[in-house]
């Protein structure tokens, strides 16, 4: 029995960790012709477009770097590919009721079915959006662009989400297949 209560348990709280959502878009199809890519500046960005830290900034290069790299990208400063990464940390409260009564209401009189006990709070809920768009450097068309969303306390919790965006990049590593 105590074994069964932990399996619940721990079943219960993986599967009520926040999830990342991610969005993919495919526009050109004409990946053998690049191998090469460049960063958009993150000064030539609008600040309320990228607002990560310096050292999350430095993070989501990195991790995007090392993503390319795996699928046969190269890093060269007159590059086929340009990269854009935008997105940033938001901040907002939610109001949740939460039971104060420390006997969680008993269903008998004089509590039938409503709690006198009931206190509303609000709830600060931190949630990170990451936008990385790849354009060809010479006609700045677009070529793929993937987003990512979740709720995140931890700087590598952005390693995960562009990993996500990254399982559905058109090209994947030889070692790993597309989903994997």
């Amino acid at each position: 029995m105590r074994i069964t209560g932990i399996i619940l348990f721990m079943v219960l709280v993986a599967g009520c960790s926040p999830k990342i959502s991610v969005t993919v878009q495919e526009v050109n199809n004409e990946w053998h012709k690049l191998r090469t890519y460049k960063y958009i500046h993150p000064d030539k960005i609008p600040p309320a477009n990228f607002t990560f830290s310096d050292e999350e900034k430095q993070l989501l290069f990195q991790s995007v770097a090392n993503e390319l790299t795996e699928r046969g990208f190269g890093s060269v400063k007159e590059a086929d590919l340009v990269i854009k990464i935008q997105g940033g940390r938001f901040q907002y409260s939610e109001r949740q009721s939460v039971n104060q009564d420390p006997f969680f209401n008993p269903y008998y009189n004089p509590y039938l079915y409503g709690n006198p006990l009931w206190d509303d709070r609000d709830t600060a809920v931190k949630e990170v959006h990451l936008i990385i768009e790849i354009y060809d450097a010479t006609t700045r068309n677009l070529y793929w662009w993937g987003t990512a969303n979740k709720q995140l306390e931890s700087k590598e919790g952005l390693i995960e989400m562009v990993d996500a965006i990254f399982n559905e990049f058109p090209i994947q590593p030889e070692n790993t297949q597309k989903g994997d």
